[in-house]
């Protein structure tokens, strides 16, 4: 079987990170990319890069890329539209489902730029 690389939608907490391993101790994988997006609410995103050089340390760093992406357009884009239900309803929830999709989106775009047929995150 040959060895592919996946793209990991990475938050850099305990979830996304035990994913990573567990994608890098199959003999399947031969690299990840590790996609880290902010939609400009996130906090501590830079966070994310202790849990990386740890990955790249056990795991290697040819085998481990990390990318911090703003994805504030696309964010915005989506929730433009939905700002009204926002308002109507005073959840959360819609706020979360946009910041969702525009990482969704975000990691789509990255994974047909670079030709990469997979993607995971920690959930």
């Amino acid at each position: 079987m040959s060895k592919r690389q996946v793209a990991m939608m990475f938050s850099g907490g305990l979830d996304s990170t035990l994913a990573v391993a567990h994608l890098l101790d199959s003999d399947e994988i031969s690299k990840i990319h590790l996609l880290t997006f902010c939609n400009g609410f996130c906090v501590r995103v830079e966070n994310s890069k202790i849990h990386v050089a740890e990955l790249q340390e056990r795991y290697g760093a040819d085998r481990i890329c990390h990318e911090i992406t703003y994805v504030t357009d696309i964010f915005e884009e989506l929730r433009s539209p939905l700002m009204e239900l926002i308002q109507e309803y005073g959840s959360t929830l819609i706020f979360d489902l946009c910041c969702r999709l525009s990482f969704e989106t975000a990691a789509v775009i990255y994974c047909l730029n670079t030709g990469i047929k997979h993607i995971a995150c920690g959930t």
